[in-house]
């Protein structure tokens, strides 16, 4: 093969490897971020959970607001969940003695019994 050939091919082939890290770098973007999302909603749901308990009643509630008051949470996290009204809400519940009523759409439907 002249020097010519070997160079174009080597060139080629350097291209292709470059390609493919490109392929590899944008396949874990995708990966990292799907990760993220999902790590983001799995967030979510346990916040939901966790209102879910404190609305079941004082004990629970009582439990839940000691548990957040010794977690060691950054100061923008403690100051969210104060603007959200998560501490108040659980004090409330705790002060009333009994649970808020939920707004009428989160009822389920109940069958009319004849």
């Amino acid at each position: 093969m002249a020097t010519k050939e070997v160079q174009d091919k080597i060139s080629a082939l350097e291209k292709q490897i470059e390609a493919l890290k490109n392929r590899k770098a944008a396949m874990i973007a995708k990966a990292s971020s799907a990760r993220r999302k999902a790590e983001t909603r799995a967030k979510i749901i346990i916040g939901a959970w966790f209102l879910s308990v404190a609305h079941r009643g004082p004990d629970e509630a009582k439990k839940l607001l000691a548990s957040l008051e010794k977690a060691d949470l950054r100061e923008n996290d403690r100051s969210t969940l104060e603007t959200a009204g998560v501490f108040e809400t659980l004090k409330k519940i705790i002060a009333d003695g009994k649970v808020e009523a939920k707004a009428e759409s989160s009822k389920p439907i109940q069958p009319e019994l004849k």
